[in-house]
């Protein structure tokens, strides 16, 4: 009777291990990823100025040696400081479109948007007929 309220314990005991380690690994990697700042950029590229190897900065700094080795690869190639911009999705509307929603806007305060919306549209035919 001992031994199987032993191995009973012993299967809880490594269930419940196991779940643990699941729910770790799933934490792991669901966690965000983080553009690093231009300060920290600024210390890789110090220290590596000053002999210091990859994996000892990345050591101290406990970033991964992939992040240390590509901002230095950048710097050293590119005199790249900070990373380039990004180009992202271009905006749907232009200045202008902005300019003329502006002053539509302002020359009838009162209409509602479903006229705005009409004047639009009667607007648009006449540009694209």
């Amino acid at each position: 009777m001992i031994i199987i309220y032993c191995l009973y314990i012993y299967k809880s005991l490594f269930i419940y291990l196991f779940f643990i380690t699941l729910l770790l690994l799933l934490l792991k990697m669901t966690t965000q990823r983080k553009e690093l700042t231009i300060f920290e950029r600024g210390e890789i590229i110090g220290a590596w100025k000053c002999g210091t190897s990859e994996k000892k900065i990345a050591k101290i700094l406990n970033h991964p040696k992939t992040t240390i080795h590509n901002v230095i690869f950048a710097y050293k190639n590119n005199n790249y400081e900070k990373p380039p911009s990004r180009s992202g999705r271009p905006p749907i509307m232009t200045e202008r479109d902005n300019n003329h929603l502006i002053i539509i806007v302002k020359k009838n305060k009162k209409t509602n948007f479903k006229k705005y919306m009409k004047n639009l549209l009667i607007l648009l035919q006449q540009i694209f007929v």
